[in-house]
């Protein structure tokens, strides 16, 4: 969690470093109102108005995209 505003960005808002299935690592805003846990599993929910890609927790029974 991120507690520092940013231009057009109030805090606190989540960042974290995914490692996508087919391989690339990226930095994303997520959903969650608290810490997502290390390993957890992420789906991409869209893109901000910013551009960036923001993800949620992944729902049990849940194919990740």
């Amino acid at each position: 969690m991120v507690h520092l505003d940013i231009a057009g960005l109030d805090a606190p808002y989540g960042l974290a470093y995914v490692d996508l299935d087919n391989g690339p690592r990226v930095l994303v805003h997520t959903e969650a109102t608290t810490p997502l846990e290390v390993g957890a599993r992420v789906t991409i929910a869209g893109v901000t108005d910013r551009g960036d890609i923001e993800v949620r927790p992944t729902e049990v029974n849940e194919e990740p995209s």
